[in-house]
């Protein structure tokens, strides 16, 4: 299996944990109002999406670490986080109904220019 396939991998597992992680935290509260740690606890461990969300990140960890044996850390890094950036970018705007702006398509862009001029030979 290829490196950088693994390492997609790992940017899938990352972008869905991040989606998940939107979605537990949506109606969930850390103020206590006078309610005991355990029940915090167990209000987050029964939490789905929010524990989805963890083992996700684990996944994406693991996929991220069996890719980084054979890829350069200084292409690897870059090529997932904007990897990641873009596909929560578009996924946030076509299914959360987050906004689109120039300054964000803007950044896009630049960040797309960068992975191209770091994957470039020489």
């Amino acid at each position: 299996m290829s490196d950088y396939f693994i390492l997609g991998l790992g940017v899938i597992f990352n972008v869905l944990a991040q989606i998940f992680l939107k979605m537990g935290m949506k109606n969930f509260s850390l103020a206590m109002y006078g309610e005991s740690v355990l029940f915090k606890l167990k209000e987050i461990i029964t939490n789905f999406p929010l524990v989805f969300s963890v083992l996700l990140y684990g996944l994406g960890f693991v996929a991220y670490a069996i890719a980084l044996k054979n890829i350069e850390l200084s292409k690897a890094y870059p090529v997932a986080s904007v990897a990641m950036i873009l596909l929560i970018f578009v996924i946030s705007i076509l299914f959360l109904g987050e906004s689109l702006n120039s300054s964000k398509i803007i950044g896009i862009v630049l960040s797309i220019l960068g992975i191209f001029f770091i994957l470039l030979k020489g």
